[in-house]
């Protein structure tokens, strides 16, 4: 007699971020600390670190918190777990518009945030129009202007010489419903800097953090949010890093070479990665590191 057995599936990050960790998920994973109490991913991005360990929070009942100072990010993310049926029903028409006319539709839709009426705007229409970006431009890149209005123009596909602009708006619901359902729970989404989200952390907890990458040379993608995020800033999430590290909490980051002199006293090591779009304005192998306050 044989007994049938069903594997949950799992659920793939909802977005796309420039620069997320999938790629580099078998490098993260082997690092984790042994044991740790609750769970904080800061710059928070496609969550792809948060992805791949869902599963093993929820079943020990774990918490999750994950942040961002995106706040049209995380009101997406917080609509993904809700699911209403205006959020589905605006996603539906969206990629219904976009088939009919790829150009003209992104860019009605691009230029939503400059309506004056945006502050009125439902989460659901932010979250919806936040997901449509993130599917039609180039990796899911995110940039905005001086004034904080997105401006990343529609991506372009096929092959080099016969390129054309993105046909499809592709939300994919059934993965959309697997997120949801992972977002639920104990997990709390919160828009908040990087240096709040790491004051949050309490000593077991466990904090991954892959904040906007700036190198001493500022060439690097500083443009996530109108503010930048500079090398600068830079030294004081090393001082807010170290705080956390002496409260007792187990802290690793993804950074920029460029930082390994900041962080002397911790654990540091390189490793190569694919960076999206928007690191100096293309993609490529560039060498990250990972920072780590255990593992010595």
């Amino acid at each position: 007699m044989t007994t049938a057995t069903t594997t949950k599936t799992k659920a793939k990050p909802a977005l796309k971020a420039s620069g997320g960790k999938t790629r580099l998920l078998k490098e993260l994973i082997p690092r984790l600390p042994e044991t740790f109490n609750d769970y904080h991913e800061i710059c928070l991005g496609s969550g792809a670190l948060f992805f791949a360990l869902y599963q093993k929070l929820e079943a020990r009942g774990a918490a999750a918190y994950l942040s961002d100072l995106n706040l049209n990010l995380i009101t997406t993310y917080k609509e993904i777990s809700k699911m209403s049926d205006e959020f589905r029903g605006k996603l539906e028409s969206f990629a219904e518009h976009h088939k009919a006319d790829p150009v003209g539709y992104f860019n009605e839709i691009r230029a939503y945030d400059r309506d004056s009426h945006w502050s009125d705007a439902s989460d659901a229409t932010i979250a919806s129009w936040y997901l449509y970006l993130n599917k039609v431009v180039h990796s899911g890149m995110h940039r905005v202007n001086s004034d904080g209005f997105f401006n990343v123009p529609l991506a372009k596909d096929g092959p080099k010489g016969n390129k054309y602009p993105r046909k499809e708006f592709k939300w994919q619901p059934e993965n959309l419903e697997l997120v949801s359902q992972a977002l639920r729970g104990k997990v709390y989404l919160e828009s908040v800097s990087c240096f709040d989200a790491l004051e949050n952390a309490k000593p077991g907890d466990f904090v991954f953090i892959d904040p906007p990458y700036a190198d001493k040379a500022g060439d690097c993608f500083v443009e996530y949010l109108a503010s930048g995020f500079t090398f600068d800033d830079q030294r004081l999430l090393r001082d807010a890093y170290a705080a956390a590290a002496k409260r007792g909490v187990w802290l690793m980051m993804s950074n920029h070479a460029d930082c390994a002199e900041l962080y002397s006293d911790f654990n540091v090591e390189e490793v190569d990665g694919l960076r999206g779009m928007g690191y100096k304005g293309k993609a490529g192998m560039v060498t990250e590191i990972f920072v780590r306050n255990y593992g010595y």
